[in-house]
């Protein structure tokens, strides 16, 4: 799967979210549409292919505030779209 379709499925509201997606919108102060502006904002940064779920995919974009965030999504057996996480990215300290 590609951005693209990514994209389509989320346009087409064939997402969902995990209680941990949930959890971490809610700790992060998150909307749901956030996550959707970051997956049709962004692009795919990492994918694992190895995961006990099936394919994972992070995906990193900015919601509607400019906030970069960072997304890991998997897709279903209907195909739909699975948010497992959702997490801003954070600016590393310089040090020194």
């Amino acid at each position: 799967m590609d951005i693209h379709e990514m994209r389509e499925l989320v346009m087409g509201e064939r997402f969902h979210l995990t209680d941990h997606a949930q959890n971490e919108l809610k700790r992060e102060g998150f909307r749901l549409e956030d996550v959707a502006s970051t997956i049709l904002s962004g692009t795919v940064i990492d994918e694992d292919s190895k995961s006990e779920v099936g394919t994972e995919w992070l995906v990193e974009g900015m919601n509607w505030m400019k906030e970069t965030i960072r997304t890991k999504v998997t897709v279903d057996n209907a195909g739909d779209l699975i948010v497992i996480t959702v997490y801003p990215r954070r600016q590393r300290r310089r040090t020194g």
